[in-house]
């Protein structure tokens, strides 16, 4: 899983320094890379998810898994105020 990873990690990498220094930075150009990095994010999360759950099976709560649980739960609600402020003002 780690090779597949770096892969991943690599090739976002890689593109958007290509991007950086070969053109104007656009949105267009730059969102190849959203879906692998996508993919980086909920692996980091499920890696978390375990670290915070110290070898219990996925099913035991325990005060990491509710923290690490608060914390996206808040980003989220953050994010969603965000596009809740967006399309109010339209």
């Amino acid at each position: 899983m780690k090779s597949e990873k770096l892969a991943l990690l690599g090739f976002s990498v890689g593109y958007l320094l290509i991007a950086f220094f070969t053109t104007d930075m656009r949105v267009r150009y730059i969102s190849p890379i959203i879906p692998p990095l996508v993919i980086l994010v909920v692996l980091g999360f499920q890696d978390l998810f375990e670290m915070a759950g110290g070898g219990k099976p996925a099913q035991a709560f325990t005060p990491w898994r509710g923290l690490l649980i608060l914390g996206v739960v808040v980003f989220f609600s953050l994010n969603g105020g965000y596009i809740f402020q967006l399309f109010s003002k339209a």
